[in-house]
């Protein structure tokens, strides 16, 4: 807190619990209660700022990049929260240490301003007796980039985490933690955890750096650690320094086969060291014997197996008869022959030495001049395979779980509450890439669960199709003659040469039945509800030559027509704000865009299902549908608001390379069926008697005429027809400029309920 002036008095204390200062009249106004006046709204206003936000909340921009190398920060411009306010803070560079964990943030300075450094607080009322004089002094905050290390002016709030120059991921700002808590307790419990990758975060191996430690590559991403989102804004480069578990192998013997270099291949592979190689090897040497009969003569290694030939110009020396191995000599005490004392002798030995492997790699290495027949005896240590996992904490840090080494099954370690898995790295230890396995837990759109399930359905119809042929095709020749499969997708497998009794209808076997019409005694109060179905088929017999009148046709005259009933709509604001908000959160993407687009533009639903990318005019923001779409076959002109460009985009992204703006899931030549809408609403709780996807447009008109916008523009942009027909003759203004403006007031007011009914509003 920096120095105040010797006159500033400020009584606020929060522990007081005081609501206000009640000023009564012909008491002199303090500067001590103006200034509690002051900080206890401003406490007011951070208590509520603090609810939603916290110290270090980026609001807007505010992004910093570090040079790894140097510690060199470029800090950008941006909006930060910071003491129960959003501060603007300009950019800056200083350098932070390369090495261990740094803060990087702000520093608020606070320097008491006087009228001698600002001028403009000297009193500027012109003619008042205190014209010209000094008045209230100011306290200038002023927010500036550094780190908990600069030793700077200031109180310091940390905005990022840097780890050896890397930028450690964090939430998305503002975080709202009661929203952020509450959304992360219900992720949490709606997916077993709340720990998922929503999209990228992949691993890739990017070989070893001069100190032997692995790098890999993490790409950008996006994901849910416990509940709470994850942003990894930029690629990543992680070292790992992994160092493998060893096994010492004792003792390990293979025989020789007598090559000059032989291959030994290890049983435990693989090699992490060598620690021992002992090899039987053959040595020729000349050897002075002693200075008597039968005295024992030393040979130059100590590890002797055994004695090959002992032998003075051409006398060679018998075995046993004229000498013996005793332990590394050549004992000349039997009673045979033997060289002269203080004489020259060449003996030739295998003895077992201490040998270099060459050429060693993971699985073996070379043996030289080993002699045939003899033991290779070796010992070394065995690098375990192990199953590593990287892992993301939910700060936003990067975690290695090491596995338990094992040289078969070796299994991957568990990660515990609050760490998602990434990727499986699976250590072989033989300097190679490795073995990396993106296996996080990752999200599946609504568009793609709907395609696998398309595919599931066209998979299980073949099946079916294919056990139907199996089924033919098992029968005796005679008894399948005639037979075939048929889909039942069209007509093209009949036989048009024969009378058919039955024909093939949007996929559906339909099959002739006989009507015949009667007169009833008491006609019912209302029309019967299956007359309309019963007479089309009626007119499709006629078609096809099955009956040669409709006697359905004759009974319209005793049926009483069924009174209409208004779509349901809801028409009552805070309901509207809560559909709205429904709609925002529904899924897939497709559907949601869908309903927006109804509600915003409130065509009819068969309108909106047919419509195409081609009608869509983006520089005039207009959709221009053509008459023969139209119900009363008029071309129709509908303004497009800010809000139904920007969910037209989004949808571009999703549908924009077909025709039609919501293509048919099991044909994309074709378009959704309007009854896609009402499907939706009804998954969303909303019964048939609390709104239809007909609605909409009630709900628009109903609304709009209560605003007080005119009749002819709500009337003109629902599509409706004057029923005076003379007025319509001369009224032929599209009244668009006053549409366009309604249109966008409309979805402006769609956008306040909703954000009403998010707030509990």
């Amino acid at each position: 807190m920096p120095d105040m002036p010797e006159s500033y008095y400020n009584t606020f204390d929060p522990d007081k619990n005081y609501e206000s200062l009640l000023y009564r009249d012909g008491y002199t106004l303090q500067g001590a209660e103006l200034n509690a006046m002051q900080s206890a709204s401003r406490h007011r206003l951070q208590g509520v700022a603090d609810a939603l936000f916290k110290d270090g909340d980026i609001i807007r921009d505010a992004q910093i990049s570090i040079d790894k190398g140097s510690g060199q920060v470029r800090a950008g411009s941006g909006a930060i929260y910071l003491k129960g306010a959003v501060r603007g803070v300009p950019e800056a560079e200083f350098t932070i240490p390369t090495t261990g964990t740094s803060a990087v943030g702000v520093r608020l300075v606070e320097r008491v301003i006087s009228e001698l450094e600002d001028p403009a607080l000297y009193n500027p009322a012109i003619g008042s007796r205190g014209e010209g004089e000094p008045g209230a002094w100011r306290l200038r905050v002023t927010p500036a980039w550094g780190h908990d290390g600069d030793g700077g002016e200031g109180e310091f709030y940390p905005v990022y985490t840097v780890e050896n120059g890397e930028v450690l991921a964090r939430e998305a700002p503002p975080t709202m933690d009661a929203f952020t808590q509450g959304l992360a307790r219900y992720d949490r419990d709606s997916t077993a955890g709340g720990s998922y990758v929503v999209t990228g975060l992949d691993l890739q191996r990017a070989g070893d750096d001069a100190a032997g430690n692995q790098v890999y590559t993490l790409s950008e991403g996006r994901a849910r650690v416990n509940g709470y989102g994850v942003d990894v804004p930029t690629s990543k480069r992680l070292t790992y320094p992994a160092v493998p578990d060893l096994r010492f192998v004792d003792t390990e013997i293979t025989t020789a086969d007598g090559s000059g270099t032989q291959r030994v291949i290890v049983a435990h592979a693989p090699i992490h060291s060598v620690t021992q190689l002992r090899v039987t090897r053959r040595f020729t040497e000349s050897i002075v014997h002693g200075g008597y009969s039968g005295a024992a003569d030393a040979l130059p290694h100590s590890s002797v197996v055994s004695i090959v030939e002992c032998r003075q110009g051409e006398t060679v020396y018998t075995p046993t008869a004229d000498y013996r191995k005793t332990g590394d000599t050549v004992d000349w005490s039997p009673p045979g022959n033997e060289p002269a004392p203080g004489s020259t002798f060449l003996c030739v030995f295998d003895a077992i030495v201490a040998a270099d492997p060459v050429d060693q790699d993971y699985d073996g290495f070379t043996v030289e001049n080993a002699v045939s027949g003899s033991s290779i005896i070796y010992s070394y240590n065995q690098s375990l395979p192990r199953v590593d996992r990287l892992c993301l904490t939910q700060d936003g840090g990067f975690l290695w779980l090491k596995g338990v080494s094992a040289e078969y099954n070796s299994r991957p370690p568990t990660p515990s509450d609050g760490l998602l898995a990434l990727a499986t790295v699976y250590q072989d230890w033989r300097g190679g890439p490795g073995q990396v396995v993106n296996d996080g837990s990752k999200v599946v759109s609504f568009d793609d669960l709907e395609a696998l399930r398309a595919r599931l359905d066209y998979a299980l119809a073949e099946i079916a199709r294919q056990r139907l042929e199996a089924d033919v095709y098992t029968r005796e020749a005679g008894a399948r003659v005639g037979i075939f499969v048929d889909p039942l997708l069209g007509d093209d497998m009949r036989d048009q040469g024969i009378e058919q009794s039955a024909a093939v209808v949007g996929g559906e076997l339909l099959l002739p039945i006989a009507a015949n019409a009667s007169f009833l005694p008491n006609p019912p109060a209302v029309a019967v509800p299956a007359y309309t179905p019963v007479s089309q088929v009626m007119r499709y017999g006629i078609a096809c030559g099955l009956i040669f009148s409709n006697p359905a046709r004759d009974l319209t005259w005793a049926l009483t027509p069924k009174k209409h009933k208004p779509r349901a709509a809801i028409t009552e604001p805070r309901q509207i704000g809560q559909l709205m908000k429904d709609i925002e959160h529904y899924r897939p993407k497709k559907r949601r865009y869908s309903l927006k687009l109804a509600v915003l533009t409130f065509v009819r639903p068969g309108e909106l299902c047919r419509a195409e990318w081609s009608e869509m005019e983006w520089e005039a923001a207009v959709w221009r549908i053509p008459a023969h779409k139209m119900k009363m076959k008029r071309p129709h002109i509908v303004p497009l608001s800010r809000q139904a460009q920007d969910a037209l985009r989004a949808l571009q992204a999703v549908t924009g390379k077909n025709r039609w703006l919501f293509p048919s899931r099991w044909d994309k030549n074709r378009h959704e069926k309007s009854m896609v809408l009402n499907t939706a609403l009804r998954r969303m709780g909303y019964g048939c008697e609390a709104m239809t996807a007909h609605g909409f447009r009630a709900m628009a008109a109903t609304t709009l005429s209560e605003q007080g916008w005119p009749s002819e523009a709500i009337e003109r942009q629902l599509a409706h027809v004057d029923k005076n027909q003379v007025r319509a003759a001369y009224q032929r203004s599209e009244l668009l400029a006053e549409r366009r403006k309604m249109m966008q007031a409309w979805a402006d007011f769609l956008d306040m309920r909703c954000a009403w009914a998010i707030l509990g509003k």
